[in-house]
């Protein structure tokens, strides 16, 4: 996912990435082919069975909120789409705490409000009508608690074929335009012994 190699930036191959909330490991499996030492974590059996096949030896079963790593493990650490499906302070602060100083935790977050949510509208089913979504104020003011933030939003992904593909060229580029539309709202933070500042599209 481009949007991820992006906020990755800086964080040189060979470096360890966490990525909390995996599912079906495809993530875990790209990161590793651009050359990060990756490791995956999540809850479900299911997920991590499917997984498997693509990152062998690199899952963990466990709760994004109480992952069995040491402090300061990880070079940077990953959510995509995860923390509006638990409670999302606690999660971000267990990301932070295996994230070293120096180091980077990346968050991309869903927009019901975006042009995808206004024309998918995913609240009405599974697993969108389950989730917590985090406003972009909401994300600002988990992650100052944590560090240095950038805020931006990106991309517009049709989750159903038809006329929303036509339509997916232009959301994206309006999504970069108009940062709030984005229907994944980005935030990086990079990890400072106090508090940051915030940056934001």
């Amino acid at each position: 996912m481009a949007a991820v190699r992006e906020a990755l930036s800086g964080i040189g191959t060979g470096r360890l990435v966490v990525e909390a909330g995996c599912g079906t490991g495809r993530l875990v499996e790209s990161l590793g082919r651009h050359g990060h030492r990756v490791l995956g974590i999540d809850k479900s059996v299911a997920m991590l069975a499917v997984a498997a096949a693509r990152a062998p030896g690199r899952l963990v079963r466990a709760d994004i909120a109480r992952m069995p790593l040491p402090d300061a493990v990880a070079d940077a650490t990953l959510a995509v789409a995860t923390l509006e499906f638990t409670d999302a302070a606690a999660a971000l602060a267990e990301l932070a705490r295996i994230t070293r100083p120096g180091g980077r935790i990346v968050v991309l977050a869903l927009n019901p409000r975006s042009l995808w949510g206004l024309l998918d509208r995913p609240r009405r089913r599974i697993p969108y009508s389950t989730a917590t979504f985090l406003t972009r104020r909401r994300l600002r003011h988990l992650g100052r608690r944590h560090g240095r933030i950038r805020l931006s939003g990106k991309l517009f992904t049709a989750a159903r074929p038809g006329l929303l593909h036509h339509l997916e060229r232009f959301a994206a580029a309006l999504g970069r335009g108009v940062p709030w539309l984005g229907a994944v709202q980005v935030l990086v933070i990079d990890k400072q012994a106090g508090g940051g500042t915030c940056v934001s599209g």
